[in-house]
């Protein structure tokens, strides 16, 4: 029951890091207010962008090429590959911050912000985290991500005190990142022994070659997530990026378990994909997947949606209620990324090269369209093309696995939840009553339970003992 295994410690500890992380966030809105919690995470989403070089894909490179083969001798050159690479990588990311800072005149003002979160790029090399997901070992990354959570959220609790403290508050942030990175490599020695081994010229073009499709897989995730705000606090005040940061805050937070749960089923996933002999049983794991992302969805959806005005109070404090409509429209990713959640992964372990060329062209139409809009459109626009890139990347995976693998239910898994989608929308920006918003609640969970069944849910504990049975095969 290893999967049982991994998944209650990841969801244990993952739920607890979600709650720290939202106590972060309420703690620093209200010290460092709209302007500084728009420096804060304006400077963070550089430079997690700029650590999209030395993440490189690799990440799922490792996990394609260990999952199948988990001996001594692969798993040392896998490791070995991806640090030799990622040292490379990570000196140009150092240098090129390094230069910005110094050649563009608008970046000078936060020159020391930017330095600092240079401390990104060095645990972005030293991630390995993906060793554990290939191995399935995930409870020992769940462990080490509890106690770096706590530590971080203590911190900033003694040491955060005033709006002065931004600096401060990013230098803690940056710092848990790296000692989390810094646990889990020192870790992996033990979990899965391997030397360390330069990659000489012949085996880093290899990696070269055959990691770049990758990349765009993870310039997915850094454009869906990181790029919005980098883009956002150049073309418009910080007040307005620190409104939208702490939407995308609150939003990014749940789709952190979508990653989460991604971390469980992708090896189970590639492992199956190209059998003939596993076809059936992958049809099956794609339904079950299929069946809780969309319940999970649809729940965080209508709770989001419905109540973005209490959300935003609670959690940021009333200077942030302004910005409460943008929480709602961001929180349209949530059906796609948890309803569709098997279908990126898939496509990646399918062809990673035609995955490529949809995170092209969606990172080309993205960054574009930001420059243009964002000075007429505002914080509107960023969030509708936020939305629409998301839902991009998810409906062009659908639309290549139904073509090339499995049958997908098209009207019952796409077009009837982005319906719903929108009627909850529809009623989410009036200005309906609490109890209103409760009554209807109550309407969308019953509507979901019988949306369940119609996909073929048993609900009741021996239908769900069954998929668990599925998910451990």
């Amino acid at each position: 029951m290893r999967f049982a295994k991994n998944l209650a410690w990841l969801v244990v500890s993952e739920g607890v890091s979600r709650v720290v992380q939202f106590v972060a966030l309420a703690y620093l809105a209200r010290v460092l207010g709209t302007a500084g919690l728009g420096s804060f995470n304006w400077v963070q989403s550089v430079g997690l962008t700029l650590a999209l070089l030395p993440n490189f894909g690799l990440n799922e490179y490792g996990i394609l090429k260990i999952s199948p083969n988990r001996s001594a001798a692969n798993v040392g050159q896998v490791a070995s590959d991806v640090l030799s690479f990622r040292l490379l990588l990570g000196l140009l990311s150092v240098v090129a911050l390094a230069v910005s800072t110094v050649t563009i005149p608008s970046l000078s003002g936060y020159r020391d912000l930017l330095l600092a979160a240079a401390v990104l790029l060095l645990a972005t090399v030293f991630t390995f985290d993906w060793l554990y997901t290939a191995v399935e070992r995930q409870a020992i990354v769940g462990m080490v991500r509890l106690f770096v959570r706590l530590s971080y959220l203590a911190a900033t609790l003694i040491f955060v005190r005033s709006p002065d403290d931004v600096l401060l508050a990013l230098l803690l942030f940056c710092g848990a990142e790296l000692g989390m990175s810094a646990t889990l490599f020192a870790l992996s020695f033990q979990i899965s022994p391997w030397t360390f081994s330069w990659a000489g010229a012949v085996r880093t073009r290899t990696v070269l070659q055959e990691a770049w499709p990758l990349a765009f897989y993870v310039v997915n995730a850094g454009l869906l997530y990181y790029v919005d705000l980098a883009i956002i606090g150049l073309r418009l005040p910080m007040e307005d990026a620190g409104l939208y940061a702490g939407a995308m805050r609150i939003v990014t937070g749940m789709v952190g378990l979508k990653f989460l749960i991604g971390q469980l089923i992708y090896p189970k996933l590639a492992r199956r994909v190209g059998s003939a002999a596993d076809a059936p049983e992958l049809a099956r794991l794609v339904c079950v997947i299929d069946r809780y992302g969309l319940m999970l969805g649809i729940g965080l959806l209508t709770v989001t949606v419905l109540f973005a005005r209490e959300i935003v109070w609670f959690v940021l404090g009333s200077q942030f209620v302004a910005g409460w409509w943008v929480l709602a429209l961001l929180s349209v990713v949530l059906i796609a990324e948890f309803g569709w959640l098997a279908y990126p992964y898939l496509a990646i372990s399918m062809n990673f090269r035609v995955y490529a060329a949809i995170m092209v062209f969606m990172g080309v139409l993205k960054i574009g369209s930001l420059y243009v809009m964002l000075p007429k459109g505002g914080l509107l626009a960023a969030a509708l093309i936020y939305v629409a890139c998301s839902l991009f990347v998810c409906l062009a995976s659908i639309a290549y696995v139904t073509r090339r693998l499995v049958t997908v239910p098209v009207f019952r898994l796409v077009a009837m939840p982005l319906a719903f989608v929108a009627a909850v929308l529809a009623l989410g920006l009036t200005d309906a009553s609490v109890g209103f918003r409760l009554a209807l609640s109550g309407v969308v969970i019953a509507a979901s339970a019988l949306y369940a069944r119609s996909l073929g849910q048993q609900l009741s504990w021996s239908g769900v003992k069954n998929d668990l049975r599925l998910m451990n095969t």
